[in-house]
């Protein structure tokens, strides 16, 4: 199968991160590519000068950690040995947005009210928005 669209990394990347555990980034890329049955080669694919999957996991690391759905603990030294954790806001979006997430396109930035709050906060969502 090859890499898988940005859209269709979203849910599994926070989905991953739902079992309260702290996978590094190296072990992210080999669970992703063992759910997503990519091939050895597949995995070689490139986005222009880097790998898809590299890519794609980057993409989430920087939106999630920026919308607050994902906590990261950085490896100054070897950033394969960063690791990642879902936030309580990141499993109240991962238990809201159902199955919504494989809609078309990227997470949009938009407005989420986050529960136990009177106020929105501009944030990212697994939902698109039309």
């Amino acid at each position: 199968m090859p890499v898988p669209s940005q859209s269709e990394f979203l849910k599994p990347f926070l989905s991953i991160l739902s079992n309260g555990q702290s996978p590094t980034r190296s072990q992210m890329f080999f669970k992703r590519s063992k759910h997503f049955e990519i091939s050895q080669e597949e995995a070689q694919a490139m986005c222009g000068s880097q790998f898809t999957l590299v890519s794609r996991v980057a993409w989430c690391d920087v939106h999630f950690v920026k919308a607050g759905f994902v906590g990261k603990r950085q490896n100054s030294a070897d950033s394969m040995q960063d690791q990642f954790r879902i936030t309580p806001l990141g499993v109240w979006e991962l238990e809201r947005s159902g199955d919504s997430c494989h809609s078309p396109g990227p997470c949009r930035n938009r407005r989420v009210r986050q529960p136990g709050c009177s106020s929105s906060r501009q944030s990212f969502s697994l939902t698109a928005t039309p």
